[in-house]
């Protein structure tokens, strides 16, 4: 058995049929003898068998109009169009002129900080300069070119997590440039299982070594079970565990009663794993069955971002993360399922 009420009063036995897990709710939910039918999950979780699909954008150059350089020698970019960076991407900027004045604005392999969608700073030593007409400058990205691959995980609500799957093609590219990784799965593989989503990784080099770096958990889109609203804040229910903290954001649609649908809604309290509320401001509603309705999840970098709902459009993910905000390398490696036919677990000292 577990040790506390926070995971659900889970436990786990052997010696009916494949080893299993279950916890209070599950294997009570029905007439005795308990566990129920169908009152559990198989202990361990299966082998992804599809390989994610990757293809990378390729990098426009950007074509300058205007520079410009302050006393604290930050120079600032004005560009023709799009410049598609992101603060912290590594650039080379080039071809200002032959002037001394506008050769100085040159740089090689520098870090910027993005202040609009045609301009950003950089480091650039020399004299102030007022903003100045020129054309003939281009931003480029800049650092090493480097081999990209993806995995992904089955996931469960339990915070399960199975062995990666096999290895996505190789990507050569540069970091900055937009990848699509597709052919994810959009569904839970059949069987008795708790898995509700998946979570995808992608390579990373060093010196040393090259690991596998999470960038995002993607929950599969779930039904809504239940809503009800009073004095302006909305309570709903879901068929699945949310897997939300206070202030993710989601997006319903679909609800039979409409008045609930929602894009950038915004969690204001965790009820329960399968509740939640948020603030909308609507006329009141009692406790009702919600006949359809389906909640998609933020998959976005950060609240910062623009809020992206995975499975609303398609299942494809927009991998413009930044290196430098991948922290967790995958630990599920080695996490093979325990053989079909083992028996006779034992709880000894230590939470052994």
């Amino acid at each position: 058995a577990s040790d506390s009420a926070d995971n659900a009063q889970r436990f786990y036995y052997t010696g009916d049929g494949v080893p299993k897990v279950s916890d209070y709710a599950l294997a009570t939910n029905g007439s005795e003898p308990y566990p129920v039918a169908n009152g559990y999950y198989e202990l361990g979780l299966p082998l992804p068998t599809t390989k994610a699909s990757v293809t990378a954008a390729s990098f426009t150059v950007v074509n300058a109009t205007h520079y410009e350089r302050d006393s604290g020698n930050t120079a600032t970019f004005y560009g023709a169009a799009d410049h598609n960076l992101r603060t912290g991407n590594i650039v080379t900027i080039r071809d200002f002129g032959t002037s001394d004045e506008a050769k100085s604005f040159n740089a090689k392999n520098v870090e910027v900080t993005v202040t609009g969608a045609r301009t950003f700073q950089y480091f650039s030593s020399g004299d102030t300069v007022s903003k100045t007409s020129n054309t003939s400058g281009r931003s480029d990205l800049a650092g090493n070119t480097q081999i990209r691959t993806y995995v992904y995980t089955w996931i469960t609500p339990w915070d399960e997590e199975s062995i990666p799957s096999v290895v996505s093609n190789e990507l050569y590219i540069k970091e900055g440039q937009e990848v699509t990784v597709s052919s994810l799965p959009s569904t839970p593989p059949s069987g008795d299982n708790f898995i509700r989503g998946i979570r995808l990784y992608r390579s990373v080099a060093s010196a040393s070594a090259t690991d596998y770096f999470l960038l995002a958990t993607l929950w599969f889109p779930t039904a809504v079970a239940e809503v009800s609203r009073t004095s302006n804040v909305s309570t709903v229910t879901l068929l699945y565990p949310h897997n939300f903290i206070v202030d993710d954001r989601f997006k319903i649609s679909g609800c039979s009663d409409s008045s609930f649908n929602i894009t950038d809604g915004e969690v204001t309290e965790v009820v329960d794993d399968y509740t939640f509320k948020y603030a909308q401001t609507a006329t009141d509603v009692g406790v009702t069955a919600a006949s359809s309705g389906t909640l998609y999840h933020d998959v976005s970098e950060s609240l910062d971002d623009d809020a992206r709902y995975w499975g609303d459009a398609n299942y494809n993910f927009t991998d413009d993360f930044l290196v430098s905000s991948l922290t967790t390398i995958i630990s599920s490696e080695e996490n093979d399922p325990p053989p079909p036919t083992m028996k006779g677990l034992i709880t000894t000292h230590n939470n052994i």
